[in-house]
């Protein structure tokens, strides 16, 4: 039995925030990171190939224990911002939690 990551307060919020930001660190350069926010667009203002979007995708649902088949009815190239990315993690784990 694989332990899941449950996320149920603010806390774990962040380190949600904590996982993209580290692996939005992997990919993008350095300059661009400075005021990346939830309106931050990840294409336009990031700078984030197809290739990196779905690298990103795949690093940080693995950190987060998720499993990729679980995002089968997502379409990663249609999240455009660092909040979309978000919301769609956290609403994945939470419906997993039964929160």
């Amino acid at each position: 039995m694989s332990t899941k990551l449950k996320i149920y307060t603010t806390k774990d919020m962040e380190k949600v925030d904590k996982i993209i930001f580290k692996n939005l660190q992997k990919i993008v350069k350095k300059e661009r990171l400075a005021d990346v926010g939830a309106q931050t667009l990840l294409r336009e203002d990031l700078a984030i190939s197809s290739l990196d979007m779905i690298s990103l995708f795949v690093s940080i649902t693995g950190e987060l224990k998720l499993e990729i088949t679980e995002f089968a009815d997502t379409d990663v190239f249609q999240v455009a911002t660092v909040g979309d990315l978000k919301k769609m993690l956290t609403d994945r784990i939470i419906s997993k939690a039964g929160v």
